[in-house]
């Protein structure tokens, strides 16, 4: 079983959603002054007949969907799917996606846009795909590996239960930024017998 986290910085406009699905779980994390409506808008696509969550190529055309449709603000968005042991998702703007594992962190999103939003018209959301994995899944709504550093993300995710990982990463970014009060979300998926 699929065990998921997720933890927002106390007056944070970024927003983080999960659905269950049969055998996984999709999350979108959303940044920006319309990441709420980001989020709104990627439920109602999730929830859609027709929405193939077990495809980078549905993540993309969701983000795509997102920004057509999105009347004002912008927002950069990580979507993504655990489904066993594979991933599929897409990213567009600054959000990330990592597997922090024994050996390191892999990047999801390494090739994502930093540059595009969503609800500019002309966002372009970049897919990944992932196979088999072990570890956790960490997902945040800005640099995070940038600002806490690839060595302590790994360390705050193992020394403890993925809940206390969630709000110490969140902690952490604040303190990289020499913020009270981070901007940030983030969310982590970890199957229960790890």
């Amino acid at each position: 079983m699929l065990r998921v986290a997720t933890a927002t910085a106390p007056s944070c406009e970024d927003r983080v959603a999960v659905r269950k699905i049969p055998g996984g779980v999709a999350v979108i994390v959303a940044d920006g002054d319309a990441a709420r409506r980001v989020v709104e808008l990627a439920q109602r696509g999730m929830s859609a007949h027709g929405f193939d969550a077990l495809s980078a190529r549905a993540h993309v055309n969701l983000l795509c969907e997102i920004d057509r449709d999105l009347r004002s603000g912008d927002a950069s968005a990580v979507s993504l799917t655990v489904w066993q042991r594979h991933i599929w998702g897409a990213s567009v703007g600054d959000c990330s996606a990592l597997v922090a594992h024994e050996r390191g962190l892999d990047d999801l999103t390494e090739n994502r846009i930093r540059w595009s939003r969503i609800g500019t018209g002309n966002a372009r959301p970049v897919p990944f795909e992932r196979g088999e994995w072990d570890g956790c899944v960490v997902m945040a709504s800005g640099n995070l590996v940038g600002n806490v550093g690839p060595a302590a993300v790994r360390r705050v995710v193992f020394e403890g239960d993925i809940e206390r990982a969630a709000r110490r990463l969140v902690q952490r970014m604040g303190a990289s930024q020499g913020e009270q009060t981070p901007d940030v979300t983030v969310a982590t998926v970890r199957w229960a017998d790890r």
